[in-house]
């Protein structure tokens, strides 16, 4: 396995893996390129070369120089055309090709360097340089063409004096030379040839080579299964083409006078770009769910300062940091990214340095064990009190990605303590990424916690339009260069199918439908079968390398989802990442069947070369580190566990049957992902039998006689497995559909005061989403008397028992509320065409959670709604004033809506100590216990409510309504039935709702 031209250790008798540079022009040589790509391949190589690449667009020649460093050698194929020649602007003299330039950094680097030439009397039927002379219209392109032809010539003459050349003539006589020509290379370098002097370390830390390597890492986004059965693709892009901004919202700071000022209160709730909490927020906790971005935003950050840190110019005239990611020059430049796995893999190592406390030092051993395997071309490496140097200074920032990763307890742990130490003896920022597990105890240390927001149609537009445009750049817009509304068509190929939709505000699913749409030109409904449609595309590019392996494609189906499933189960817990060894050994035994007559052994070694053969581009599985190797992206491993499950057994034979690991993982947060995918793999792999089998056992959990804490819990999980099958058309049979409709309406208790201090809050929301998304007979019909309750003292007023739901207001957007101005008083009408509203923000992602309060809507969205509504139901309706609302939340005793106790977990979604406890809003009336005195719910936390009442403010002239009630974002200080705000009318914000009041038709 090889990254970045790293030498590897390699069993006996194989050669290691490096990387061979292929220096060529394109467009004349594409059929000689591949075959020699082939070649490359069958010694167990890894090729690379501009195109594979994706040259960024700023500085393409500085980038191929530095790859070409980078690689152990580099292979030179010349023809008769010269290429392109980079201008004096693009860094180069105007008159070498970039061939010729990667060629000297390579002899310049002292890289072996194999050059073939086409034979002059082979018959040539391609363009040549001179051809180009008819199409010159004009001296100056005459004379480009002459200074081609000289500059073709004066460089294979370089060639000559510089290298032994060889010529060529077909496809197939070049690979075959290309090959006999690295092979005596390749097992010199096998046998280990020594350094010619030893590495010498510099008197001060030179991070030059570093961040090379962090820039080949991080400068391209990889998408692989693009047109992989069309055309040789290269499917690596420029990261700043593909990144689609990620968003969050702005955490809280902790400081008492904050919580209590205007801006804090709502500051939880203010949607930010997740880069632009960089130069606020020295200590950050970034939570995602799988395929969020975090990791592509860690590599974005990267990126973006190392090429500062290189010097590197930014085409848009300011430094890379200020145009994209909001931080000013004099922050911090160095960045330095660690993956957790491989802090793991350091912990768990067998030379491990046993008495080590876990601190900081484990980080900078990793630091310098990574500087070591990728000393620069003086054999420099950078020792560990050189990196942490610009750690305890502050002139780095530390980026930590995956913390997650760490899926055993007692491993995390020994994590944070290390965590614990840097934060305490470094001043740099640090940044940590993880999937949402129990992080309490970064909290303690200071960080801040922005959790990533699903993309919403906007990011998906924006995601879509860079997709084609990159595509359209690589020259593979098959589709794109005949219709330049393809953009439009996947757009809405994807926003406009509710279902799929679902899918795509995530980014790594995003980038699976539009490979999915690219290649079959539509798309399958629900993630198994998108996550099926992708790996079969790359799986299947690969074919007939794979069948030269000696292995077939369904053979790699059945290895991926062996290792896949291994990984989830191993020892200690799920793991991201798996050395070479314990992969080989997973899959060791499938060889029986494909090779009868090797023995152990034999099988052993036949597992390591066809994973490390997979390794090299099949975009499946990769290398991270020397000998160990994880999924492309985790939820491929996630999904084939879920595959290899459903290829087991329902029973027949206990030992393989897949219940056991299911249902002692049902609970387990790392196993989500995979549990969640497996009724659509059952259904595809048997059909609606299995998926009942599976909901039956489910069923079964409940016992004789179940308490109210485990009906809910298995509600919980059924709603879960019903809800991705239900895109597929499953209908479960009627004996599961009566079982699972009564198990939901037993579990309604969990609404009711007497009963609901019995249940967990998590799996309270859990079931009320599940009643909300199947129809909640709290919500769904009922009379106004039941939906509208009276308020004593207010005149026959009646006030919203609930906020009003997102289900709701889904009404009012469907009878064309957004649409219709005599719904809307001018000044809002106004603002809604002005700033092209047609619902509220994230309105595809609300709209899967309908029995929570809708949210993202104006005081003047609020106000229209209202018309609408009392036209519905012929009354007058209206935003209440904010002295009647704290009528209705005014205890007889007490200064919160259910009397003087103090705000805990069961009266109220808030944020005890800035931290909330939800992080959203969550289903209405799910904290009985924090009902206001005439039965209203939610009066308190969740949501803030707008008011009718208008007042003038100081820091600001435009128009400011009245707010009420807290949020789930706020302390537990604004939960006080008398506590107010007052913010910008125009403002929508995901922490404000609202409820509505009604009086009698008599009443004005």
């Amino acid at each position: 396995m090889s990254s970045g031209g790293k030498k590897e250790q390699a069993g006996d008798g194989e050669c290691p893996r490096l990387r061979i540079f292929l220096a060529s022009t394109s467009e004349d040589l594409s059929a000689y390129r591949s075959r020699v790509v082939e070649a490359i391949a069958t010694l167990e190589q890894e090729a690379a070369s501009m195109e594979t690449f994706g040259a960024v667009p700023h500085t393409p020649l500085a980038t191929c120089r530095r790859k070409v460093k980078k690689a152990d050698a580099l292979v030179v194929i010349v023809a008769h055309r010269y290429g392109w020649v980079p201008t004096t602007e693009e860094g180069g003299d105007g008159a070498k090709s970039v061939t010729r330039y990667e060629v000297e950094t390579a002899l310049d680097a002292g890289k072996p360097v194999f050059a073939f030439v086409m034979d002059p009397a082979y018959p040539w039927s391609g363009r040549k340089e001179t051809d180009r002379l008819s199409d010159a219209e004009t001296d100056d392109e005459a004379q480009a063409v002459f200074a081609a032809v000289r500059g073709l010539k004066d460089f294979k003459s370089f060639l000559d004096s510089k290298v032994t050349t060889q010529t060529f003539t077909t496809p197939n006589d070049l690979a075959s030379k290309v090959t006999s020509s690295l092979f005596p290379w390749l097992l010199e370098q096998a046998l280990g040839q020594p350094r010619a002097t030893e590495p010498s370390v510099p008197s001060e830390g030179d991070f030059t080579s570093y961040l090379e390597d962090l820039l080949d890492q991080t400068e391209t986004i990889n998408i692989t299964g693009i047109a992989t059965q069309h055309t040789e693709s290269a499917h690596s892009y420029p990261i700043e083409r593909l990144y689609t901004p990620l968003s969050s919202f702005r955490p809280v700071d902790r400081t008492p006078s904050v919580q209590s000022s205007i801006e804090a209160a709502m500051l939880r709730s203010e949607r930010v770009d997740l880069s632009h909490l960089l130069p606020t927020c020295d200590r950050l906790l970034i939570e995602g769910q799988p395929g969020a971005g975090k990791t592509t935003f860690l590599r974005f950050v990267a990126c973006m300062l190392a090429r500062d840190r290189l010097g590197e110019p930014c085409p848009e005239g300011a430094s890379w940091r200020q145009h994209h990611l909001a931080l000013n020059d004099e922050s911090p430049g160095l960045p330095i990214l660690i993956r957790v796995s491989d802090l793991v893999a350091l912990l768990t190592a067998a030379d491990a340095p046993p008495l080590r406390r876990d601190n900081r030092l484990w980080l900078l051993d990793l630091l310098e064990r990574t500087s070591a395997a990728n000393g620069n071309a003086a054999g420099q490496t950078v020792s560990a009190a050189q990196w942490e140097q610009p750690l305890a200074s502050g002139e780095a920032m530390l980026l930590l990605d995956g913390l997650d990763e760490a899926a055993d307890d007692t491993l995390r742990q020994r994590i944070f303590e290390i965590f614990r130490d840097a934060c305490k003896r470094w001043k740099c920022p640090v940044v940590v990424t993880s999937r949402p597990i129990a992080t309490a105890p970064l909290v303690e240390m200071g960080f801040h916690t922005a959790t990533i927001e699903p993309f919403g149609d906007r990011e998906i537009h924006t995601f879509v339009e860079h997709w084609v445009a990159a595509l359209h750049a690589a020259g593979r817009d098959r589709r794109a260069a005949g219709d330049e509304r393809y953009s439009d068509t996947l757009s809405g190929a994807i926003v406009g199918r509710s279902r799929v939709r679902r899918l795509a505000g995530n980014p790594v699913m995003l980038t699976c439908l539009c490979v999915v749409h690219w290649n079959e030109g539509q798309l399958p409904e629900g993630r198994s079968r998108v996550y099926r449609s992708v790996l079969r595309w790359l799986i299947a590019a690969r074919s007939q390398r794979r069948r030269d392996h000696g292995a077939s494609d369904l053979f790699a189906w059945r290895a991926f989802a062996r290792l896949a499933l291994a990984m989830m189960c191993a020892e200690g817990g799920k793991r991201s990442t798996i050395d070479l060894e314990q992969a080989a050994e997973a899959v060791e035994s499938l060889w029986v069947r494909e090779s009868p007559q090797l023995d152990a052994e034999g099988r052993r070694l036949e597992a390591r070369r066809w994973l490390t053969f997979e390794c090299l581009g099949s975009g499946v599985v990769e290398e991270v580190s020397a000998r160990r190797l994880r999924f492309w992206h985790l939820t491929f491993q996630e999904y084939l566990a879920a595959l290899q499950l459903a290829w087991r057994g329902d029973g027949e034979d206990p030992a393989a049957d897949w219940w056991p690991v299911v249902s002692s993982h049902l609970d387990n947060a790392q196993w989500r992902e995979t549990i969640e995918l497996l009724p659509g793999c059952l259904l595809d792999e048997g059909g609606v039998g299995r998926v009942d089998r599976l909901l039956e056992r489910v069923l079964a959990m409940r016992g004789e006689s179940p308490d109210l804490a485990t009906e809910a819990r298995v509600a919980g999980f059924l709603s879960r497995l019903l809800r991705p099958v239900d895109v597929l058309e499953y209908k479960p049979s009627a004996e599961v559909s009566t079982a699972y409709d009564q198990t939901l309406a037993r579990s309604m208790a969990i609404f009711e005061r007497e009963s609901a201090g019995t249940v967990p809050v998590k799996l309270r929301i859990d079931v009320a989403e599940a009643l909300g998304r199947a129809g909640d007979p709290r919500l769904a019909g009922g009379t106004d008397e039941q939906r509208l309750l009276a308020v004593p003292g207010l005149g026959g007023l009646r006030l919203g028992k609930f906020p009003v739901t997102v289900e709701e207001y889904q009404r009012f957007v469907e009878a064309r509320g957004y649409e219709e101005s005599e719904h809307w008083a001018p000044v809002g009408w106004q603002l809604k065409e002005d700033k092209d509203w047609l619902a509220p923000d994230a309105w595809s992602e609300q709209l899967e959670h309908p029995s929570r309060p809708v949210t993202e809507v104006s005081w003047y969205e609020a106000d229209a709604y209202c018309r609408w509504l009392g036209e519905q139901r012929g009354l007058k309706i209206r935003l209440p004033t904010e002295k009647e609302w704290e009528r209705a939340a005014t205890p007889v005793e007490g200064e919160y809506p259910w009397g003087a106790e103090e705000p805990d977990e069961e009266r109220a979604n808030f944020a005890p100590d800035s931290e909330p406890d939800v992080g959203s809003p969550t289903p209405v009336g799910i904290y009985p216990l924090g009902r206001g005195p005439f039965g209203h719910r939610d009066l308190a936390g969740n949501v803030w409510e707008w008011c009718s009442d208008e007042e003038k403010v100081e820091w600001t002239e435009e128009p400011v309504r009245v707010l009420r009630g807290g949020g789930w974002g706020n302390p537990a200080e604004s939960l006080r039935a008398a506590f107010r705000l007052g913010n910008l009318a125009a403002l929508r914000n995901r922490g404000i709702g609202f409820r509505v009041l009604a009086a009698p038709p008599s009443l004005d």
